[in-house]
């Protein structure tokens, strides 16, 4: 008898040698939801003294009292079931703590229900996560400031085009026009030519700021965008509109009709279709943009140009630029972009009005 009690004690003192030294937060509840035992780990992350010290008042607290989220039901459910919970725990100097709160109920063995509590301390865990999410705001941040800086000096090669190139290629037809007056029908050639390019430069200047946003809004410059898809590319091109008389954020329409200008420049290059389709309504106050093709789906697309997705990736970022979110749909019978649009602020406006002041002047 004395040797099975000697035994017995051994391995009471080996286990609470190990529960000691465990790095992670240990508790043991009764069935009223009361701490009956602690162990050190626990008592350091919560910022009690070791056990029997002056000031320790641990023994008898309740779990919804040491821990936010927790209540009575909670308490009850860690005596029936195993249970976790994200949570924060209540220290006594007035700070919280994050923790993962683990509950495990032991086997009725007795005339008291007791469950085992782990707690596990998230503050590094979320200091990651706060690095990591601080991260992705700057890079966001300097991503949207470089597509300001593209627009921008897209904007001012489009004058420059449009001051300089445009004036001499018009002073060029019209000495062409001239000289055909007098050398006949050897000289019309070039007058077509000269046309011709300068056709050429008012779709570039088009291309690198799309002055129908000013004059039309985002409906006309997208109709504009795909009859000049249509007749570029050989692909049957529908524009379906419904955004009645609202005007839409000039930053929103921007986005709206760079990424719709990108989804068709993709269709043209990789999809193999032989429809396409620009579609553009307000449901309540939400603003859809969609476009789709007939042709082949991403996947398919991906397999063959293995490191790609440049293009899509810049059409999310324009959109998470404006709150709004991007999506993918494709299969063996095309695929379908859509965007997302919420009710925007007019903030960022100035830059959309003093780019286009600055084209215009």
């Amino acid at each position: 008898m004395t040797d099975r009690l000697d035994s017995v004690t051994h391995s009471v003192n080996y286990l609470s040698d190990i529960i000691s030294s465990l790095s992670i937060g240990l508790l043991v509840i009764d069935e009223h939801g009361q701490v009956r035992m602690a162990n050190p780990a626990f008592r350091t992350m919560a910022g009690f003294p070791a056990e029997g010290e002056t000031g320790d008042h641990l023994l008898g607290m309740r779990l919804a009292t040491l821990f936010e989220k927790v209540s009575g039901t909670n308490e009850e459910l860690a005596l029936t079931r195993a249970e976790s919970l994200e949570t924060t725990l209540n220290q006594p100097d007035g700070k919280v703590l994050p923790v993962m709160l683990v509950s495990t109920p032991l086997p009725e063995s007795g005339p008291v229900k007791v469950a085992v509590c782990t707690v596990i301390d998230l503050s590094e865990q979320k200091r990651a996560q706060a690095h990591v999410r601080a991260g992705r705001e700057r890079i966001e941040s300097l991503v949207q400031h470089l597509h300001e800086i593209q627009e921008t000096e897209r904007s001012r090669i489009a004058r420059d085009l449009h001051d300089d190139l445009g004036a001499i290629l018009t002073a060029l037809r019209n000495g062409l026009v001239r000289l055909a007056s007098l050398a006949g029908a050897g000289a019309s050639d070039l007058v077509e030519l000269a046309d011709k390019a300068n056709i050429s430069v008012d779709r570039v200047i088009r291309n690198l700021w799309p002055q129908m946003l000013d004059h039309f809004g985002l409906g006309g410059a997208l109709e504009v965008l795909a009859t000049e898809f249509e007749t570029t590319h050989g692909i049957a091109t529908v524009c379906n509109l419904d955004i009645g008389n609202k005007k839409l954020n000039r930053k929103v329409e921007l986005a709206l009709y760079r990424t719709s200008q990108e989804a068709l420049t993709n269709i043209a290059k990789h999809a193999h279709a032989s429809n396409a389709c620009v579609s553009l309504v307000q449901t309540g106050l939400e603003t859809v943009l969609e476009v789709s093709d007939d042709g082949r789906g991403f996947a398919k697309r991906n397999r063959q140009k293995r490191g790609g997705g440049y293009g899509l990736l810049g059409m999310r970022q324009r959109i998470a630029a404006v709150n709004g979110e991007l999506s993918v749909e494709t299969g063996v019978n095309g695929s379908r972009i859509v965007v997302k649009v919420p009710p925007s602020s007019q903030r960022g406006d100035v830059f959309a009005e003093n780019v286009a002041d600055a084209l215009e002047a």
